[in-house]
């Protein structure tokens, strides 16, 4: 099953990544938007490189709420959800829908996942008029806060230590379980994915969002394409030199 998905993922990414540039060059033709969420981007930048950074147990809470939020996502069953400020985490779930492509996608879920990004994209429509522009602005700052928390995740769990457990085991990061080349082509595709898919949301809306997915259609398959046709001349170049043709 990782196979599979790690093949999956290795062709979105291509799409992924062209339907995220067009979501920003939207962004930047949409000032009224663009200029608070990037005041409040630098925001964020900043008090989370003075303050948030120090502060372990918030960390640790929005690592543990992400893997909490995807096993929802699979119809899993939150059987404890432990936080504390030194020691680390722990989410505990039921096992049933989704079965091991669920497993994974929750073990990685903190390193791809920005809970309160999304949470706020989500519910813009829903936000009174005389919220904005403070509302991006928040959301900027939201942004700012889940990217750079989200890259010292993978910096700090891209290992092969151990560590040591709230019960005490000695265990392996999400990540060294998931193994590295796996967790790379989830963690870069479904980052992609999602950033393309919420800036999309702030400029165009939900009608926007079958565009995001047919470039991801359109890049994935021609990249498939081409590896086909390489695939197929090396395989007859090779099949010339042993028949001597």
């Amino acid at each position: 099953m990782k196979l599979v998905i790690g093949i999956l993922c290795f062709f979105v990414i291509p799409g992924a990544l062209m339907a995220l540039g067009g979501s920003l060059r939207l962004l930047g033709s949409a000032p009224a938007i663009l200029f608070p969420l990037a005041a409040g981007c630098g925001a964020g930048l900043l008090l989370y490189l003075l303050l948030f950074r120090k502060w372990n147990w918030l960390a640790t809470f929005m690592h543990e709420l992400s893997h909490a939020l995807v096993a929802l996502l699979f119809l899993r069953r939150i059987r404890s959800f432990v936080v504390t400020a030194r020691r680390g985490g722990q989410v505990r779930h039921s096992e049933g829908f989704g079965g091991e492509t669920g497993n994974l996608l929750i073990l990685l879920a903190p390193y791809y996942l920005p809970v309160l990004f999304v949470a706020a994209v989500l519910c813009r429509p829903l936000a009174p008029a005389g919220w904005f522009p403070w509302y991006d602005g928040a959301a900027g700052f939201l942004f700012a806060f889940h990217l750079l928390g989200n890259a010292d995740e993978i910096r700090q769990n891209w290992t092969k230590k151990h560590f040591r457990t709230l019960t005490g085991n000695q265990a392996q990061t999400d990540i060294g379980r998931a193994g590295y080349l796996f967790a790379a082509l989830v963690i870069a595709a479904l980052s992609l994915l999602l950033y393309a898919l919420l800036f999309t949301l702030l400029t165009r809306g939900y009608h926007g969002l079958p565009g995001v997915l047919t470039t991801i259609w359109k890049y994935g398959a021609a990249t498939l394409l081409f590896f086909y046709k390489t695939f197929l001349k090396i395989f007859l170049y090779l099949t010339g030199l042993f028949t001597g043709k």
